[in-house]
């Protein structure tokens, strides 16, 4: 959907942590655009893994988007990069990106191409992603081609659930 400026309000209004509007989120692995790595497309169960993991909700006003995520306890979105900047903020529990843990009201910026993996601490967490660009622009790829680091027994184990 293209917006003309005239489409696009002078004041756009917008509620974090509603209970509508919430999306099971995962990778689009049936095409070979979805960028997953083939070794990790043909030997993990990359659906399975991101099942329960990640729900997202999405606002988007002319070339603002806002993408608002839940991530269950432990969860780790694999190493990936994209082809846009984002700057994300922490609004509940804690969040790992790289080598460091960041509390609500906390966040970081992400050049695009950069490549980086997000985790959530033991009681999960929200967080919202800004972007200068529309959602439908936006291009993953998957960086981490070890199989291993697609199972989900990492973070199902980290909550006690016996895998």
């Amino acid at each position: 959907m293209t917006l003309d400026s005239a489409d696009v309000p002078k004041v756009a209004y917008f509620q974090l942590d509603v209970d509508e509007g919430w999306k099971q989120s995962k990778p689009n692995i049936e095409s070979p655009d979805g960028n997953v790595p083939e070794v990790v497309r043909e030997t993990a169960d990359v659906l399975e893994y991101f099942r329960g993991g990640l729900f997202t909700r999405r606002e988007q006003v002319g070339s603002l988007h806002m993408l608002e995520m839940k991530l269950a306890p432990n969860f780790v979105i694999p190493r990936h990069h994209h082809n846009m900047d984002q700057l994300v903020l922490v609004l509940e529990g804690r969040a790992r990106q790289g080598r460091r843990w960041f509390e609500p009201g906390e966040g970081y910026f992400t050049k695009a191409m950069v490549p980086y993996s997000t985790a959530a601490g033991p009681e999960g967490c929200r967080l919202v992603e800004i972007r200068k660009d529309r959602i439908e622009d936006l291009k993953i790829w998957w960086d981490d081609d070890n199989p291993s680091h697609w199972a989900r027994s990492l973070w199902d184990t980290k909550l006690g659930t016996p895998t």
